[in-house]
């Protein structure tokens, strides 16, 4: 909700958020999986600024709206944009970034190296820039703050949509 700053809010646990779907929850599970080296599933998901109530939207599929951010009360600095987007994954626990390191995967537990039917991917990344055209970003760059843990990989090949692969297994004889 603030960047993490004092709240560390990004779910329904916190308040102001408000849950538009009763089929869909906000921070539910979802299903089937996929399995490394087994069948793949992709969903679609969108957030959306609405121009008219300046409320941030999450779309599910083809148009299934799961959750409300009423950036006026919520999230200030979101009023009329956003300047910066985030894509990937995220791991929480107390033993992050200390010895011994969390052994929690973060997406498939695989490395972005391993790429499609192993690693946890983005695809179809976009944004809609000030003219409201829906497009890739003009600038694309890939972070991870613990390399050996997890980290991130944009595979881009001539003339093909990029593919962003994320993940890691955490603890393990490189992440001790």
């Amino acid at each position: 909700m603030d960047a993490y700053k004092t709240t560390g809010c990004f779910d329904l646990t916190c308040s102001g958020f408000v849950q538009t779907s009763p089929d869909i929850s906000f921070g539910g599970a979802i299903s089937p999986l996929s399995t490394s080296s087994g069948k793949q599933y992709q969903i679609t998901l969108g957030i959306y600024m609405d121009p008219f109530s300046g409320n941030w939207w999450l779309h599910f599929g083809s148009n299934i709206v799961v959750v409300d951010w009423p950036a006026r009360s919520l999230m200030t600095y979101l009023k009329q944009s956003a300047t910066m987007v985030e894509w990937g994954g995220e791991v929480y626990s107390p033993n992050v970034k200390k010895t011994p390191h969390t052994k929690t995967a973060m997406g498939s537990g695989e490395f972005p190296s391993f790429m499609w039917g192993k690693a946890s991917f983005i695809s179809n990344v976009r944004i809609v820039d000030y003219s409201f055209s829906l497009k890739y970003p003009d600038w694309v760059d890939t972070w991870a703050d613990e390399y050996y843990c997890y980290s991130t990989y944009n595979y881009m090949k001539y003339e093909a949509e990029p593919v962003f692969y994320f993940g890691g297994p955490g603890q393990d004889s490189l992440c001790p």
